[in-house]
């Protein structure tokens, strides 16, 4: 073999050896394990009491508590805690969340509380007039963050959409995706956006784990109210953080979690029932009833309405 003939073979050599290089480091990279997250479950009670006034003890110390009755318009529900020192707060009215309400069923925002063992209610009758009425009450006391730790892996490496504000995927907020239903009645469906909607979530202001309280809402959505999944399309905190809300599809791992399928359709939520379809609902975490948002939340709510509008 002349040295010309050696010199092709060696270079045929290299270049064979390089694609194997690349061939095992690609190989390596498709098989790489997901990241993995440990997220506490969340522990979930409903208790039914009667009565105009009475105390709850609570086996499981709450993170969030929400209510639940049937009743007149102008019905509500007073409440406060006892932590385990015995220290009593204030009365405070628990804030409905009028767009849960369904004919007479009437629901409070979640609260966050400060793990009390007690908390105390009483009814709430506005006008006091024969026609003003109020059933049992239901509490749910949940607790997203004492649970036994679970792994959640991370589906989501990046966004395809470079104009996109940054989202907290459901993974990432530790959705316990066994809690959803996306068949039969609860099948997705997309359509056109036409308009958005923005809510608040008449919960508790100044929060400052957004994360445990995306997972409270998804179980007071789901296990409470009985929707197919968190209702709103996107949630923004106190600080501003955006989190991704109702599931639309399973995203490949360089995809931008819009709430969209492939045609750029987006999926239906549960916020303005009757008036959902080619909407997205955008809630805001916390109550603005007598307070305006945040700077940071306000912030983030106009990148979040300029983007969709886009």
């Amino acid at each position: 073999m002349d040295e010309s003939s050696q010199a092709r073979r060696a270079a045929r050599l290299r270049i064979v050896l390089i694609v194997c290089l690349v061939a095992s480091s690609l190989a390596n990279a498709t098989i790489a394990p997901a990241k993995t997250i440990r997220v506490p479950e969340t522990l979930m009670r409903s208790v039914t009491f009667d009565g105009a006034r009475g105390r709850v003890a609570l086996a499981s110390r709450p993170t969030h508590i929400g209510f639940t009755w049937e009743g007149s318009h102008d019905s509500g529900v007073s409440y406060r805690t006892i932590d385990e020192t015995g220290h009593v707060s204030k009365w405070r009215v628990a804030p409905l969340s009028h767009d849960m309400e369904v004919g007479s069923s009437r629901f409070t925002g979640l609260v966050a509380v400060d793990r009390p063992v007690n908390v105390e209610y009483r009814k709430e009758l506005g006008k006091k007039s024969e026609d003003e009425w109020m059933g049992p009450i239901t509490m749910e006391s949940i607790n997203t963050l004492d649970g036994p730790k679970r792994e959640v892996a991370l589906t989501s490496t990046a966004q395809s959409d470079p104009a996109a504000p940054a989202i907290v995927t459901r993974s990432e907020w530790g959705a316990d995706e066994r809690l959803k239903s996306s068949t039969g009645g609860c099948k997705r469906t997309f359509h056109p956006l036409r308009q958005i909607f923005v809510h608040h979530t008449a919960g508790s202001n100044h929060d400052r784990n957004g994360a445990a309280t995306m997972r409270a809402i998804y179980a007071y959505h789901t296990q409470s109210r009985g929707w197919c999944d968190i209702g709103y399309n996107f949630i923004i905190d106190w600080s501003g953080t955006i989190y991704e809300g109702r599931w639309a599809r399973n995203y490949a791992p360089w995809e931008t979690h819009d709430s969209e399928d492939y045609r750029n359709y987006v999926v239906t939520g549960a916020h303005v029932g009757g008036f959902n379809s080619g909407s997205v609902g955008i809630s805001l975490m916390g109550n603005f009833t007598n307070i305006g948002p945040p700077l940071a939340m306000k912030t983030s709510l106009k990148g979040m309405l300029a983007w969709e509008a886009d």
